[in-house]
């Protein structure tokens, strides 16, 4: 999973991203994933933009 995040998607991946690579190897739900990367310290590096009006 870190090598995954780390190589192939470049720290730029959230839980869904990650939940859809994962699951063309292996069925798994979103939650599990979502819990994983809390428990592995992964997160996604890309910051929102702000709203300007």
């Amino acid at each position: 999973m870190r090598r995954l995040f780390n190589d192939e998607l470049k720290c730029r991946a959230g839980y869904r991203t990650m939940t859809r690579e994962i699951r063309k190897m292996t069925p798994i739900n979103h939650k599990t994933v979502q819990r994983l990367m809390k428990e592995l310290g992964i997160h996604c590096m890309v910051r929102r933009k702000k709203y300007r009006s």
